[in-house]
């Protein structure tokens, strides 16, 4: 793999409950609204789960992945062609972390701030319409 090591780990207070932040991050339907700067094909499940191998599109760039971890709290994946490395997601009520690892020429602190300021805001909203419809 071409590219440099790279390391970051940030974490977000996000006006969302962990239920929400799950949803967003593991359901495709959601993923394609927030995650904008990504492609994901069509042909994908409606969720991730655990041993999932799919593929989404930074620009032309193919990044792989393989679910390793997927609990209530935390998802975590192995990725290679475009980022040779790893991601992890851990949130909570309030809270979301997003870890990522690897070797890429992509600039990956980069796209992960921008990924998470793009979770945060969408997951606000999508709380925020949850908790106004009627029981």
């Amino acid at each position: 793999m071409f590219g440099t090591f790279q390391q970051s780990t940030v974490r977000v207070q996000v006006a969302a409950n962990g239920a929400v932040l799950k949803r967003c991050l593991t359901e495709f339907a959601l993923l394609r609204r927030w995650a904008w700067t990504q492609r994901y094909p069509d042909s994908l499940p409606k969720a991730i789960d655990a041993g999932l191998e799919f593929d989404s599109y930074a620009g032309p760039v193919k990044l792989s992945h393989k679910v390793g971890d997927l609990t209530d709290n935390r998802l975590e994946m192995v990725l290679w062609n475009g980022v040779d490395g790893y991601s992890r997601w851990l949130w909570g009520d309030g809270w979301v972390q997003s870890t990522l690892e690897g070797v890429s020429l992509l600039p990956l602190a980069l796209g992960q701030t921008i990924l998470l300021d793009s979770l945060a805001r969408f997951a606000a909203e999508l709380e925020t319409e949850q908790t106004q419809q009627p029981a």
